[in-house]
């Protein structure tokens, strides 16, 4: 009994690990990307409005400085899919986030392809209030 109750709790912390890296890999195609660095570099701005956000009300994700017409995967690290949303012609875009969220501050991160690998355009933080 005591050598399945180890086994069990190695197999959900491995669980736990692996769908940590899940939403990086989902997006990346199965390479990460955004991750081990402290200061991802960014070229694009992103931001969020309302900020803060009472839980359980959508909020507005815009970026800028994005590549014009091109697909932008959106979202919270954590909370898979990412939303996908096309830019205009000048590389700016707007997606509305209606997924739940508990009361934290949360990174919002934006990403656009480049070759077969999917890099990190814009991040900010949404923090999201008690109701």
């Amino acid at each position: 009994m005591k050598k399945y109750s180890i086994r069990f709790v190695a197999v959900l912390a491995l669980a736990v690990v692996l769908f940590g890296l899940l939403p990086a890999t989902a997006v990346a195609g199965g390479k990460v990307v955004g991750h081990g660095s402290r200061t991802p570099a960014t070229s694009a701005s992103l931001s969020v409005a309302p900020n803060p956000v009472v839980a359980g009300n959508a909020f507005e994700i815009t970026g800028a400085g994005f590549t014009a017409n091109a697909m932008v995967v959106v979202g919270v690290p954590g909370y898979i899919p990412f939303g996908q949303v096309y830019t205009d012609s000048a590389g700016v875009f707007s997606y509305t986030y209606t997924r739940y969220l508990q009361p934290w501050t949360y990174p919002v991160q934006a990403y656009q392809q480049k070759g077969k690998s999917w890099v990190l355009k814009g991040s900010c933080t949404v923090t999201v209030l008690a109701p």
